[in-house]
């Protein structure tokens, strides 16, 4: 996986786990993180180096995640929401957030307590609103209660919730 860059925009390289490293405009991406604004603009030392090195993460990873904001969109799937919502709450990458709520909202495949669990963990809005919207019986409130996935916590609030969402349905 390859970034073209303009050649006369100045370019950070950023270093992965193992040797592969990106080459990125460092405008661009402190743009759409928060994560690399801090980095790349900081007073420190680091900040003025023209590589850094971003530790615990694979190249395909990196790329995966910067892919959502670069022309060549890689969409979220099953088998790698789990990195764009790791990697973008690592970043502060908003769009990577974005991108698997917008494919959970699409996909309700997946069981409601794991919908249920994301949104509340990655502070999905929209796709909470769906969830709660979904629950349109005292079967499915009852049933969803008493998950072992759901923590006591989080349950209780959820109940209370959804609870009131159907008594406002009638």
């Amino acid at each position: 996986m390859s970034w073209k860059i303009p050649k006369k925009i100045v370019a950070r390289r950023i270093g992965t786990t193992g040797a592969e490293e990106f080459n990125v405009e460092w405008e661009f991406l402190s743009y759409h993180s928060e994560f690399f604004r801090r980095l790349f603009n900081s007073k420190s030392k680091e900040s003025k180096d023209e590589e850094h090195e971003i530790k615990e993460v694979t190249y395909l990873n990196f790329g995966l995640v910067m892919s959502c904001i670069y022309p060549d969109n890689q969409f979220p799937d099953d088998r790698n929401c789990a990195t764009f919502l790791e990697l973008g709450r690592r970043f502060l990458m908003q769009s990577a957030l974005n991108h698997v709520e917008h494919h959970l909202l699409h996909n309700k495949e997946y069981i409601i307590e794991l919908r249920l669990g994301l949104a509340d963990e990655y502070n999905l809005d929209k796709l909470l609103d769906q969830v709660v919207s979904d629950m349109d019986s005292l079967e499915k409130v009852k049933k969803l209660s008493a998950s072992k996935v759901i923590s006591s916590h989080f349950q209780n609030f959820f109940v209370t919730l959804l609870l009131h969402h159907l008594f406002c349905l009638e």
